[in-house]
């Protein structure tokens, strides 16, 4: 039982959605929310998030955080069981894009 990774992101981090390839070692998570702009003490519209991140899973480490534009709170992600084509972990991704 733990609590991973062991020095989350300081911005934007929770997460919400999961999907795991055990065989590929790879797991990803979205994050949907800050969850203390939902309260009705915090000032403003509650804050969507819109990062997908990419984890080692046997280590538990994100090996990187994809920002989805345009996204609106993103509740869940998915991986598709069987790939062969391994999309994700074959993405190049930059600040700007996935391709």
């Amino acid at each position: 039982m733990g609590e991973w990774p062991d020095n989350p992101p300081l911005q934007g981090f929770n997460p919400h959605g999961i999907s795991a390839r055990p065989d590929l070692n790879l797991m990803v998570t979205s994050d949907f929310i800050n969850p203390v702009s939902t309260l009705n003490v915090y000032p403003g519209d509650p804050e969507l998030r819109s990062s997908i991140r990419v984890w080692d899973l046997d280590k538990r480490t994100i090996l990187r955080t994809v920002e989805i534009p345009g996204a609106v709170g993103l509740m869940d992600v998915r991986m598709i069981p069987g790939d062969p084509l391994d999309a994700l972990s074959q993405q190049e991704c930059s600040t700007d894009s996935c391709t």
